[in-house]
C-alpha cells in the first residue's frame, strides 16, 4: 500500500481540481533512469490499465502499473513547501540507493 501524507493529499485534490469528479487521478510509476538507476513519475491521467492498481486515499485516485507497486509498496508520498526543494516527496522505509547529488531511492 502506498501512505499519503494530509499535505500531499491536500496538494492532489488541488492539482486534480474538478477533474477528480471526472475519474482523473494520479499515475505514479518507476522507470528507469536517474543517478540511481531508478526515479519516480508522476503524471494525471484519467484511464487506468487493465492490470494497474488503484488506490483511493483521501478522495484522491492514485493508479500504478503492477511492476512499478513492486517498488512503490510501503512508500510514503509526502508533500512539502519550501523554497529550495519544495515538492512531492517520495519516503521509502527501507534500504535506498543513493547518488552523490542526493538522489534518493527505495528499492
Amino acid at each position: 500500500m502506498i501512505q499519503v501524507t494530509a499535505a500531499a493529499a491536500q496538494q492532489m485534490r488541488q492539482l486534480l481540481g474538478s477533474q477528480k469528479n471526472n475519474g482523473w487521478g494520479l499515475r505514479i510509476e518507476v522507470r528507469g533512469g536517474g543517478c540511481s538507476g531508478f526515479s519516480y513519475s508522476m503524471s494525471l491521467t484519467d484511464r487506468p490499465g487493465d492490470h494497474d492498481r488503484v488506490f483511493e486515499v483521501d478522495g484522491v485516485r492514485i493508479i500504478c502499473d503492477p511492476k512499478s507497486y513492486i517498488y512503490l509498496n510501503g512508500l510514503e508520498l509526502d508533500y512539502c513547501n519550501e523554497m529550495m526543494g519544495g515538492g512531492f516527496k517520495f519516503n521509502k522505509p527501507e534500504p535506498v540507493r543513493a547518488c552523490s547529488c542526493g538522489t534518493l531511492f527505495g528499492i
